[in-house]
């Protein structure tokens, strides 16, 4: 395979990195006996019930799965080292003001080691043959350059906007293709959704960290297991069906039994709730119920593959493969900086063909991706000697890999969502947040907005 980079970058100039901070929970004086359930230990769980049990309160985590962590989920046994299922990279290091990434600072504090994995260089390939980087580089400039300037409502899609460059720019066969593969890719891994159903004004109110990607090499469950510590009641299998707040105490029921307390968090995923496997008495307000309705849950699916030998160029994190008819953009990366002689490469899909690949059992999705990667290296290459598929869309747990702003619900939504109500519930997780939504640190920090709420409430 030839050697050709381009500089991989953010899809939407408007997605620039903004001030964000940690909100601090303090240690109020709660009332003595205050209890309160968390539903969900993934991360945004885990750390409301840690900022509470600190503040003083009775702390009871139900968990559905038999793991901590939600959609962080590193595979130690396929491989043989750390992979990452689930969330598999630290989104920046801090913001231009200064705040830190609460998983960066994790990391330095309890001097967990990390590699940069830079998405500035990838190589971009057709047939085997290298593609002018040159001149995609500058499509997708000037595409930028003209979503910055198009004018925009809460019903444009990605798509409307591609569409619209196309015929101002009378475009040929040749170039649509590579506009449509590069932006297919950019926006399938960073929103998990199809670019007709992504609202660009939506999305251009994400914010993050500057920085560069990390990985944690020494998985990324480093995170909830450190969350964890310490809490003295956490249980696992629990799979909540029901939860009453109509009284003076809310009611939990779960498969295995009933519990209660003053408060309850609930940190389901939005996939969750918009399947309504769970029965809220009262039923959720109608402008929350509405808001979880309109919502966009993305679909994200890895293949992990590992090879006997490295047949991909060194020194290149990702490459892209452009086709000339949907799926477009077929992006690949690989561990070599953070597994070396480990030979692993990862083929990403989203959206759509996420949810219909995870029909499919795992044996076909791998030379689905063996077939894929065939085209894009245009040599033979060896057979996988391990391999394994994600699939966060058919998981009863999470039904989706995370929130993506979708046409027709305005970011508005994930406030509404966030929004406490009757007092006693609770709800937070990445889809909460209204700038870092879809992230790790979007969780944490939501988890400790509403721990913040609850110790305003009850303390003394």
């Amino acid at each position: 395979m030839k050697e050709s980079r381009i500089a991989r970058r953010t899809f939407l100039l408007k997605l620039a990195a903004v001030s964000l901070g940690v909100p601090m929970t303090g240690r109020g004086a709660l009332r003595p006996g205050t209890r309160v359930i968390v539903i969900g230990a993934g991360v945004s769980g885990l750390a409301a019930a840690k900022s509470l049990h600190e503040a003083g309160a009775t702390i009871t985590v139900l968990e559905a799965r038999n793991r901590i962590g939600g959609r962080i989920h590193t595979d130690r046994t396929t491989f043989e080292v750390p992979v990452e299922i689930g969330a598999q990279y630290v989104q920046g290091t801090k913001s231009d003001d200064g705040n830190v990434n609460p998983v960066w600072k994790m990391a330095q504090e309890q001097g967990w080691k990390s590699v940069a994995f830079a998405t500035e260089s990838a190589q971009l390939v057709r047939d085997g043959e290298a593609v002018d980087a040159e001149a995609l580089t500058e499509g997708m400039e000037e595409f930028m350059a003209f979503l910055e300037e198009m004018d925009t409502e809460d019903s444009d899609s990605v798509e409307v906007a591609v569409r619209k460059f196309i015929s101002e720019f009378e475009l040929d066969a040749g170039e649509i293709a590579d506009l449509r593969a590069m932006i297919a890719s950019e926006v399938g891994l960073e929103y998990a959704g199809d670019i007709h159903a992504i609202s660009i004004e939506g999305a251009g109110e994400a914010g993050g960290y500057g920085g560069g990607n990390h990985i944690l090499t020494g998985g990324y469950d480093q995170v909830p297991n450190l969350l964890a510590a310490g809490l003295p009641n956490l249980r696992l299998e629990e799979v909540v069906t029901a939860v009453d707040y109509s009284g003076a105490l809310c009611t939990v029921t779960t498969e295995k039994g009933t519990y209660q307390a003053d408060y309850v968090i609930c940190s389901l995923p939005l996939g969750v709730l918009q399947a309504e496997s769970v029965r809220f008495t009262p039923a959720l307000p109608s402008a929350k119920s509405k808001a979880i309705g309109r919502m966009g849950m993305g679909q994200l699916g890895k293949v992990i593959l590992q090879f006997p030998e490295r047949f991909w160029p060194k020194d290149v994190n990702w490459f892209l493969s452009l086709k000339l008819s949907p799926p477009w953009g077929i992006a690949f990366s690989n561990l070599d900086r953070v597994t070396p002689d480990h030979h692993l490469l990862v083929m990403w899909h989203s959206g759509t063909l996420a949810k219909e690949r995870e029909s499919l059992d795992d044996a076909t999705i791998v030379k689905i991706a063996l077939a894929e990667l065939r085209a894009a290296v245009g040599e033979s290459i060896p057979a996988p000697t391990r391999t394994l598929v994600t699939r966060w869309g058919s998981d009863p747990f999470s039904r989706g890999a995370y929130f993506f702003p979708k046409v027709g619900s305005t970011l508005g939504d994930v406030d509404e969502l966030g929004k406490p109500y009757n007092r006693k519930r609770h709800k937070k997780g990445e889809a909460t947040h209204a700038e870092l939504f879809a992230t790790v640190p979007g969780a944490i920090i939501s988890g400790q907005r509403e721990a913040k709420r609850i110790i305003h409430l009850a303390s003394v």
